[in-house]
């Protein structure tokens, strides 16, 4: 008799729904991490020229 070997996330305590949550979560925090930094880049541009025309 031949044994087939099938694996799969179900296997893992954790499941497949928390496991696509967890990944939507930790996928959604570091995209707005990243539109904050793009912000930031923004406003230290626009406060460097308004020194640059005050000099």
């Amino acid at each position: 008799m031949k044994v087939i070997n099938t694996y799969s996330i179900r296997k893992c305590n954790i499941g497949v729904a928390s496991f696509i949550i967890v990944s939507f979560l930790f996928l959604g925090v570091n995209g707005n991490l990243a539109e904050a930094n793009d912000e930031r880049q923004e406003v230290d541009n626009g406060q460097q020229e308004l020194l640059k025309k005050n000099k």
